[in-house]
């Protein structure tokens, strides 16, 4: 690593002083501080980044800068992570003074965006400067007159800073308006997670986002992201299914909705919405729970996926078949393809737990058997029509009367049947013996 730093600093040295008209074009040619070469040690930086949901998923870049020279000696790329690390290689030399600059591509532009105004009154990215001298990071007193690898530990806080991001050192200008979203009454999300985005409907481009914990009366605050005469909108959803993220709805059209989404925009009838539609000032906007979710495309949710639901039967009273082995398997009766099967040894009352087998929207039967013969295997019914059954079967569907069975045909949640015995068998044809004996 030395060899190749003296090579690329001879090089430079000799390209400054071949081209010195065209100095402002080559790295290196700005009369600043010589980068120190020959025998000098070289070191890495490693930067964590704790607590850093708030930015998870977008785009984090971060540079290191010389102080004295006020020359980038390093820079990298990560996707934002509740934790993340930018690590720089070797970009640092023995002696030296640094300063680290990294911001989150909070407004989703895919470059840096500038705080608006001076002094600064809004922030569509965050932005940070971490010093010598910063308070607020762990190893940072590190960065001066560095001798070692650097091992910096930064959580999350909203001390955003200008940093002049370079091609990007001015403020744009324009005037930010406050953005917060209340939801009241939403009592039904109590306890979960609730987030929203806010996105202009003239580019599509996301300029905020915020979570929160649900609870009867919340509100999302989303801050200084909304530009004068712009339109936007603002998706959001609470996390009905706890699983963490969002769920997309099922089928398309949508049949159900794990999670439970919204968007409201300038048109939409709810107190302070039209505001979105061109923004003149700050918003307020308060929306009341209800049931008119729509499918809102969350990036990188945005395929509907096939939610799964679980299925159960309890076999109760079944004492004739104690000690019996019984087994079932589970069939989407559109496409006659089996999607579970157990088996499990009978008793007076007794439950075959197929697991999450069920596509929402779909519909099922359940073919089970005892094998009364006790065989150990499925036996079919004798003759056509049977005449007689050397183990008892039944078929249960949406149609049956059995607690539960309803639950079958158009699935919309987890179903739970409880099956009383019965006389009422009939040939299942079970795969592989399908004939009667």
């Amino acid at each position: 690593m030395r060899d190749y730093r003296e090579l690329r600093t001879v090089l430079r040295a000799v390209g400054c002083a071949a081209f010195v008209g065209a100095s402002a074009l080559l790295l290196g040619c700005e009369e600043q501080d010589p980068m120190p070469v020959g025998d000098a040690d070289t070191y890495s930086l490693q930067l964590d980044l704790t607590s850093f949901s708030p930015h998870a998923s977008q785009k984090i870049e971060g540079r290191v800068v010389d102080v004295a020279s006020g020359m980038e000696v390093a820079r990298t790329v990560v996707t934002g992570a509740p934790e993340v690390t930018l690590f720089f290689p070797d970009g640092l030399v023995g002696g030296r003074t640094y300063r680290v600059d990294f911001y989150a591509d909070l407004d989703r532009s895919d470059e840096y965006t500038p705080p608006v105004d001076d002094p600064p009154t809004a922030f569509p990215d965050h932005q940070w400067r971490l010093r010598a001298e910063s308070a607020d990071a762990d190893g940072a007193s590190t960065l001066m007159d560095v001798s070692g690898d650097v091992h910096i530990t930064f959580g999350h806080n909203a001390n955003w800073v200008d940093i002049d991001w370079p091609d990007f050192e001015r403020n744009s200008g324009t005037t930010s308006r406050a953005l917060s979203l209340r939801l009241n009454p939403f009592a039904p999300h109590a306890g979960q997670r609730i987030e929203g985005r806010v996105v202009n409907v003239a580019d599509e481009r996301e300029v905020g986002r915020a979570d929160v914990v649900g609870e009867p009366d919340v509100t999302l605050d989303f801050g200084r992201v909304l530009a004068d005469g712009q339109a936007y909108r603002i998706d959001f959803y609470a996390d009905l299914n706890m699983d963490g993220e969002y769920t997309a709805p099922v089928g398309d059209p949508a049949t159900s909705f794990p999670d439970h989404q919204w968007s409201i925009d300038g048109a939409t009838a709810t107190e302070g919405a039209a505001a979105l539609a061109a923004v003149s000032g700050d918003v307020a906007i308060t929306f009341a729970h209800n049931a008119n979710w729509v499918d809102i495309d969350w990036p990188g949710m945005e395929m509907n996926e096939v939610a799964m639901a679980a299925l159960e039967l309890t076999l109760s009273p079944f004492a004739p078949h104690a000690g019996q082995r019984i087994e079932a398997r589970v069939v989407d009766v559109d496409t006659d393809t089996e999607v579970g099967r157990v088996d499990v040894v009978g008793d007076v009352e007794v439950t075959l737990s197929f697991g999450d087998v069920l596509a929402m929207g779909a519909s099922y039967r359940v073919d089970f058997y005892a094998d009364l013969d006790g065989n150990g295997e499925y036996t079919p019914p004798v003759g056509g029509p049977a005449a007689s059954f050397p183990d008892h079967q039944w078929s249960i569907d949406g149609a049956t009367a059995a607690d539960g069975s309803a639950g079958l045909d158009g699935v919309s949640g987890d179903v739970s049947i409880t099956f009383g015995h019965n006389a009422d068998w009939v040939d299942i044809d079970w795969p592989g013996m399908e004939a009667n004996g």
